[in-house]
């Protein structure tokens, strides 16, 4: 049975290649989407944001290249 359905199985995939950075645009590809989990791949220029949001569920933030502040209630990291 197969829980993952918007990305190959079996294959390693390159997350720069799947959401490739441009000048002065935020990208991003959902990767799985289900009842219990979402996993979305951003891809930022400098400057750029991900727009205040909330989750019912947990985070992870994973960053390939750069640096990023990110904030979780009112702290800063």
């Amino acid at each position: 049975m197969n829980f993952i359905h918007k990305i190959p199985h079996s294959q390693v995939l390159d997350l720069k290649k799947e959401v490739p950075i441009e000048e002065e645009q935020m990208l991003s590809k959902t990767l799985v989407q289900r009842d219990s989990l979402g996993m979305t791949v951003f891809s930022l220029a400098a400057g750029q944001e991900i727009p205040k949001h909330s989750s019912n569920g947990d985070a992870v933030v994973n960053i390939l290249t750069g640096t990023a502040e990110i904030t979780i209630g009112s702290e800063n990291f």
